[in-house]
C-alpha cells in the first residue's frame, strides 16, 4: 500500500524479450521432437506386437506408454501455439512456418494414435476370443478324455467279470458231467444189485413154493449147497 499523499504504484509486467521468446520456442521445439521420437518408438513396437504377439499384458503396457507420449506431445504443442501467437508481426512469417510444421506433426501423431488404438482394441478382442475357444476345446478334450478313461476302465472291468463268469460256467459244466457220469454208474450198480436181489428173491420164492409142495425144489437146491444146515444158509441169503 502507498502512504497518504503518495501516488499508487503501478505494477508492471515485464514483457518477454524477443531473445527470450525465441529461446523458449527453440527449447519447446526440441522437446516436441524428443516426444515425437519416443512416440514413434512406441508406435513401431505396437505395430510389431499386433502382428506377431499374443501377449496382451505387453500390448496393453505399450499402448499406455503410447498414450502417455501423445499426451506429452499435445501439451508441448499447445504451449508452442500460445507462444507463437505472441510473436510480433516482424517475425510473423517465421511463426507461421513453425506453426504449420508443428501442427502437421501433431495432427499426424494424433491420427496415427487413434488408428492404432482401434487396431489394438480389435486385436485384444481377437486374442480373447481365440483364448476362450482354446480353453473351451481343452475343457472338451479333458471331459472326453475322462469319459474315454472311464469307458476303458468299464470295458476292462466287464472283460474281467466276463472271464470270471466264463470260468465259473466251465467249472459247473465239468462238475455236471461228473455228477451225470457218477449218477449213471451208481444207477447201473443199483440195477445190478436190484437184479441180484430179484434173482435171489425168485429163488427163495421157488424154494418156498417147493417146500410147500413136498420139497422137490429143495432137493434140487441141496445139490448146490453144503449138506450141513442147508435151511440156515438159505435163510441168511
Amino acid at each position: 500500500m502507498s502512504s497518504p499523499g503518495e501516488e499508487p504504484r503501478v505494477t508492471r509486467h515485464r514483457k518477454m524479450t524477443e531473445k527470450g521468446l525465441f529461446w523458449q520456442l527453440d527449447t519447446l521445439q526440441q522437446n516436441l521432437k524428443k516426444a515425437i521420437s519416443a512416440w514413434h518408438s512406441k508406435h513401431n513396437k505396437l505395430s510389431i506386437l499386433l502382428s506377431d504377439s499374443d501377449d496382451l499384458a505387453e500390448i496393453r503396457a505399450t499402448r499406455d506408454s503410447l498414450v502417455k507420449c501423445m499426451s506429452q506431445i499435445e501439451d508441448i504443442y499447445r504451449h508452442l501455439s500460445r507462444l507463437l501467437s505472441g510473436v510480433g508481426s516482424e517475425h510473423s512469417q517465421l511463426a507461421s512456418e513453425i506453426g504449420t510444421d508443428i501442427s502437421q506433426k501433431f495432427e499426424q501423431c494424433e491420427t496415427d494414435t487413434a488408428t492404432i488404438l482401434k487396431e489394438i482394441t480389435k486385436r485384444i478382442q481377437c486374442i480373447d476370443e481365440v483364448k476362450s475357444e482354446r480353453s473351451s476345446r481343452r475343457s472338451s478334450r479333458s471331459n472326453r478324455s475322462v469319459s474315454e478313461r472311464s469307458h476303458v476302465s468299464s470295458r476292462i472291468s466287464n472283460a474281467s467279470k466276463l472271464s470270471e463268469t466264463a470260468a465259473r460256467a466251465a467249472e459247473l459244466k465239468t462238475k455236471l458231467k461228473y455228477i451225470e457220469a457218477e449218477s449213471k454208474a451208481k444207477l447201473e450198480l443199483d440195477k445190478i444189485q436190484t437184479r441180484r436181489e430179484l434173482e435171489t428173491a425168485e429163488v427163495k420164492l421157488e424154494i418156498l413154493e417147493g417146500v410147500s409142495q413136498g420139497g422137490s425144489v429143495l432137493d434140487d437146491a441141496k445139490k448146490y449147497l453144503p449138506q450141513a444146515d442147508i435151511m440156515t444158509n438159505f435163510l441168511k441169503t
